[in-house]
């Protein structure tokens, strides 16, 4: 109401006037970036009412638009950044305008110049400076990147293409370039990168690089950031002895940032790569992330700063790099943060001669983990961030780390159930840990809904055959988040509506374990008091159960069970009306 009063206050005023009383940009960004974590479904009214309020200037799409109220909306805006996110959605971004085509059984075609020219108006043309295109191998036009520069070439400043297909395009045409991420891409240095003389920073992360390819890198006199993480040379080849090789030339004269994560450093010994700064005077800082512990590990090199993953404090140290400078990339963070998996189990599972770490540096540990995943890293093996975090997190911690740090993992976690059984269990752990934590539970924004449904899923697959490993598990969360979360939810909340407890009842009358019954007792004690609006206390609950419990094990004993002839014999032998409307209530569900 206060929104669409200040957007009619606006309204109201002079044309020459608006502008003025607009939110200022960077909140306005926060504000829609938080908008846009879902696909854009903006009615007419409310896109007229958002484009009055908020100046917007960055956008970031990671889900499609909708409808056509949403695309006048972005139009309306005057851009400086764009990003277009997860085209290989082909479910999601095959909405956006109608531009996800198929030329073949196999690979989506993405008419991104389509999507750009809807998005972008004629004042974003001029003032945008950054573009990201994270294709993750999408297939755009055959000249995409052409088209792209006949637009946009003479003003972009920042170009991130990682994962997009860009054989044989030419990015010579982007002349005011200083900072170009290829990474992943399929990409040579003879595509024109040599040509962009004012690049100060290149990503090229998991490019195959020869003889020639460094050649051309040291053309790049200004640059200062150059990111060669996963690259993987011929075996006569490694970028640091070539450096040694051509440090007569005075090769990249201003480079400050050199990433070698991933590199062979197993056929490298520290005081080789100690020797760059010989070639490279300005050189300050190296990432030297990789599976497993570099040899020389323990080395030091005067005033460089080591970025590595060989102990915690130095992972700490690496994750916040990365994610407050510019390289960051998905697949470098994910072993920093196995790193510190290896090293917080031996703290979980102490051993003889093992470190014992400080609680603080624990929690610390935690947030920073949350941090990596809430930033958008990627893992190659989901199960990865799962271990780590099931190994770090306790009540304690949970209570410890910010409200946002719990809200952001508990959007990763609601956003993440898994259908592999090898990684449910690991995942099923983790979702446990969390969402029965009364810290947890009580931070801001928690969507109770996906909370209550996807435990209430856990709880049927753990009674369903195959399930015996955490049943006893399940149904003690289900009681736990039954109690917690139904509270705080709508009760007109569609999912729950349809959500049929048959199989729960069935196992109620015919599970051969005592707590667990006792456990699906409970669970449809706290769905009936919330769905019937009866406010129950916890001891009327308690009776209930009780009642139902008892009259239950009585009939078991000299009669076949039969839903129907139970729930009948309940209602006779009944003492209480609450327990006969539970039974007529369990009929209608």
């Amino acid at each position: 109401a206060e929104f669409k009063g200040y957007a009619k206050l606006i309204d109201d005023l002079p044309s020459g006037e608006k502008y003025k009383f607009q939110i200022l940009p960077e909140p306005s960004n926060r504000i829609f970036d938080i908008l846009t974590k879902a696909p854009l479904r903006f009615s007419f009214e409310t896109a007229n009412e958002i484009s009055k309020v908020l100046n917007v200037t960055k956008v970031t799409l990671t889900s499609p638009i909708v409808n056509d109220a949403s695309i006048d909306l972005l139009r309306s805006f005057n851009l400086e950044e764009l990003r277009l996110s997860n085209l290989a959605d082909e479910n999601g971004w095959k909405i956006l305008f109608g531009l996800f085509l198929f030329f073949s059984a196999r690979k989506p075609f993405f008419d991104i110049i389509a999507a750009l020219d809807s998005i972008l108006n004629s004042k974003s043309c001029k003032k945008i400076r950054v573009l990201k295109i994270d294709g993750d191998h999408s297939v755009f036009n055959n000249d995409w990147i052409d088209q792209i520069a006949n637009v946009l070439g003479p003003v972009l400043q920042q170009l991130d293409l990682s994962g997009c297909y860009l054989f044989r395009q030419n990015l010579a045409c982007f002349p005011n370039l200083t900072e170009l991420d290829v990474s992943y891409a399929s990409i040579s240095m003879k595509n024109g990168i040599s040509q962009l003389n004012n690049l100060e920073k290149l990503s090229l992360a998991g490019i195959w690089l020869d003889d020639d390819d460094c050649e051309e890198i040291f053309k790049l006199r200004k640059l200062q950031f150059l990111n060669l993480s996963n690259f993987n040379p011929e075996p006569n080849l490694h970028f640091v002895e070539y450096s040694s090789l051509k440090k007569s030339n005075r090769p990249l004269p201003e480079l400050k940032f050199l990433d070698i994560s991933g590199f062979a450093l197993h056929d490298l010994e520290m005081t080789q790569i100690a020797r760059l700064v010989e070639v490279y005077p300005k050189l300050e800082t190296i990432g030297l992330i990789r599976d497993g512990f570099p040899p020389n590990s323990n080395m030091a090199i005067p005033g460089v700063k080591l970025l590595m993953n060989t102990t915690i404090e130095e992972c700490l140290d690496s994750i916040d790099y990365y994610l407050n400078n510019w390289g960051f990339q998905h697949k470098t963070i994910a072993p920093i943060i196995y790193g510190i998996h290896l090293e917080v189990g031996q703290t979980t599972y102490p051993e003889v001669g093992r470190t014992t770490y400080p609680e603080e540096l624990m929690i610390q540990c935690l947030g920073k983990v949350i941090e990596a995943i809430d930033h958008g890293t990627k893992f190659n093996y989901i199960y990865g961030p799962f271990l780590t975090l099931k190994n770090l997190i306790d009540e304690s911690r949970l209570r410890r780390i910010s409200s946002s740090q719990r809200h952001s993992l508990a959007r990763y976690l609601l956003a993440q159930p898994p259908r592999n059984e090898r990684v449910f269990k690991y995942y099923f752990r983790l979702f446990q840990q969390c969402f029965t934590s009364d810290a947890f539970l009580a931070s801001p924004y928690i969507n109770y809904s996906m909370v209550y449904n996807i435990t209430i899923d856990f709880v049927l697959r753990a009674i369903s055959p195959g399930g015996d490993s955490y049943r006893q598990e399940a149904l003690e969360m289900g009681m736990s988040i039954s109690s917690k979360c139904l509270c705080k939810m709508s009760r007109s909340d569609e999912i729950f509506r349809k959500r049929k407890l048959g199989g729960l009842c069935n196992y109620l009358m015919n599970g051969s374990e005592k707590r667990t019954r006792q456990a699906a007792a409970v669970i449809l004690v706290h769905v009936f008091s919330f769905s019937t609006n009866r406010s129950m206390t916890e001891d009327e609950k308690i009776q209930l159960t009780t009642e139902i419990m008892y009259s239950i094990n009585e009939y078991k004993l000299d009669s076949d069970l039969d839903i129907q002839s139970v729930f009948c014999f309940i209602h006779k032998r009944s003492k209480s009306s609450v327990a006969k409307d539970w039974i007529n209530w369990v009929l209608i569900n």
